[in-house]
């Protein structure tokens, strides 16, 4: 379940660091990866994301980390749903 997270921690703690919207990025891949490991059972994520939620509130959670993030290529053409996520978040 905590595999997503130990990956974006990784990330963060490299000694190349990364650019916002690639951890934005990971942070969503993350948080979608850990729903799939529940089950996409809400009763069973909602205490772990709330967790995660809490953690980024006020630090990765701007409409800026948000821009960057559907602005790149690596993740606006591999999905393009990603706009309708985007939309939601403003």
């Amino acid at each position: 379940v905590f595999e997503p997270l130990v990956r974006v921690l990784r990330l963060v703690d490299g000694d190349i660091k990364p650019l916002m919207a690639w951890l934005y990025g990971g942070l969503v891949k993350a948080e979608r990866e850990m729903k799939d490991a529940f089950s996409n059972l809400e009763r069973n994520y909602k205490d772990t994301m709330a967790i995660v939620d809490k953690k980024m509130n006020g630090r990765l959670d701007s409409p800026l980390h948000m821009a960057a993030y559907v602005l790149n290529p690596h993740y606006s053409y591999a999905d393009s749903s990603i706009f309708i996520i985007a939309n939601e978040g403003f």
